[in-house]
């Protein structure tokens, strides 16, 4: 059982926020996000972002979501090469299931889950 401050199950703490951006600026790195364990999980709606996981860098297109696990080492961000600017949402989650479920999730499919219309992660959700 974790500490008594978590909450048994998942509870997301900020709701599909909206956000557009154009400057290589905007770079998170998850490892230096606090060390309050919980989840980040970013969809695409148009441009391109990318995350750096595990040594490797995946693209984050459209119809597709980041996850990311604070604290942990990887990091996301939006880089020109891809597209003049990103547009997407997010949604956090607290507690211990919320780690363990989507860390299954990123687990078995990786850090960018395809989420158009079929893909077998977005069924899975």
């Amino acid at each position: 059982m974790g500490k008594s401050s978590d909450p048994p199950f998942s509870l997301p703490t900020t709701a599909d926020s909206f956000e557009r951006v154009k400057n290589e600026s905007y770079f998170w790195d998850s490892s230096k996000r606090g060390n309050k364990p919980y989840v980040i999980v970013q969809q695409t709606l148009g441009g391109c972002g990318r995350i750096r996981f595990q040594g490797r860098e995946f693209r984050v297109p459209p119809g597709s979501a980041l996850v990311a696990i604070v604290p942990e080492e990887s990091a996301y961000f939006f880089s020109k090469k891809d597209a003049p600017e990103w547009e997407f949402r997010w949604i956090n989650f607290e507690g211990e299931s919320a780690i363990h479920l989507w860390g299954g999730l990123r687990k078995r499919f990786g850090p960018v889950l395809n989420l158009q219309e079929g893909g077998e992660a977005g069924r899975m959700l």
